[in-house]
């Protein structure tokens, strides 16, 4: 997330899992990410991704530069049974100004099989999607959400959420203390409200401890 825009980054095509990024189609075709030639007609796919874990030790090394890092809490709504982010206006195309767009967050289910094939003859274009969200079995340690929009929807890369919506930032156990206290001093003004904690390392058992940080 940028500091002053309140933007998320969205994938295009870089996963940590290299199967992630294939559709299989009908004809037995690996397509590359999720973008699709089709006649005229291009489509094209973007991610965001989060995860229910916030303690998770492999989480915190893969994602969060090896404890150095940081872990950011969204509060989420519930529409139609599913989490959603509330997210502003103007990150998306054709969208009147007045309209609160809350974006769904799709659970990830991990699997020994990939996905049947995808046949865009008989199928919606948005049946690709079950290829972004089935992973192999053993990234299940995740507890993955993803957030996923087609291409043309958005303006750019960055997804803008409710300022409201960011409820709490986690410092990694190896933080920085500068780097802590400039996201502090960054955030304290934009996010009314917003609370700050610290992960530490249990010194006696694999896991990590979750307390809050009073600056």
């Amino acid at each position: 997330a940028t500091k002053k825009e309140r933007e998320a980054w969205l994938l295009k095509n870089r996963f940590n899992e290299p199967m992630a990024s294939r559709i299989i189609s009908e004809k037995e075709e690996i397509l590359d990410w999720g973008v699709q030639d089709v006649g005229n007609e291009h489509y094209e796919f973007k991610i965001c991704c989060f995860s229910s874990s916030y303690d998770n030790i492999l989480l915190w090394s893969h994602y969060a530069d090896e404890h150095k890092g940081l872990c950011l809490i969204f509060t989420t709504c519930v529409e139609d049974n599913k989490y959603c982010l509330e997210c502003q206006p103007a990150s998306f195309n054709e969208l009147r100004s007045d309209v609160i767009p809350n974006v769904p967050l799709d659970i990830v289910l991990y699997s020994d099989d990939m996905p049947k094939p995808y046949n865009g003859l008989v199928e919606e274009d948005d049946a690709v999607e079950r290829f972004f969200l089935t992973k192999s079995i053993c990234w299940k340690y995740e507890e993955e959400y993803r957030m996923v929009l087609p291409g043309s929807s958005l303006k750019n890369n960055f997804l803008k959420f409710a300022p409201k919506v960011l409820e709490g930032i986690i410092f990694g156990a190896k933080v920085n203390p500068s780097d802590r206290e400039m996201v502090i001093k960054i955030t304290g003004p934009i996010y009314p409200g917003i609370k700050y904690y610290d992960a530490k390392l249990n010194l006696l058992k694999y896991e990590i401890e979750i307390s809050k940080f009073n600056h």
